[in-house]
């Protein structure tokens, strides 16, 4: 069995410092809780909101308000909950987890599908680069 926890608390809006503060203080909590595998969301660290954002002080007028409600959960390798889920709640998920369960349940995930039709879906990749955001004034 291995123990994972997920972390789940609110940034400190557009202070990158503090948030970053508040993670290491969760990891750090999570690592004397005995976890062996720590999770934060991907969009925890907050320099994803522009300074100049129009009304930024009238989207985000409290800056301990959740920018997303969380509800982070531990689901198993059968995809069954074990823990959570938390809605808007700082908190750290803890699950053990029995690893020898993992490869059998990847070998379920057929990614290629018996549902798969090459008759009306292809995947294509573009191997020249390109831009992924291009500003059109209109």
């Amino acid at each position: 069995m291995s123990k994972i926890a997920i972390i789940q608390r609110p940034p400190v809006l557009l202070d990158r410092s503090a948030t970053i503060a508040g993670a290491v203080q969760s990891v750090a909590e999570a690592a004397a809780a005995g976890a062996s595998l720590i999770v934060l969301p991907e969009s925890y660290i907050p320099d994803y909101i522009p300074q100049d954002v129009p009304a930024l002080a009238q989207l985000f007028p409290h800056p301990d308000e959740w920018i997303n409600d969380g509800d982070s959960v531990v689901v198993d390798p059968q995809g069954r909950i074990v823990a959570g889920p938390l809605h808007r709640e700082a908190a750290i998920l803890y699950a053990d987890i029995d690893v020898a369960l993992v490869a059998p349940a990847r070998r379920t995930l057929d990614v290629a599908g018996h549902y798969g039709r090459p008759d009306i879906f292809e995947l294509q990749v573009r191997r020249t680069p390109t831009t992924a955001v291009r500003y059109v004034d209109a």
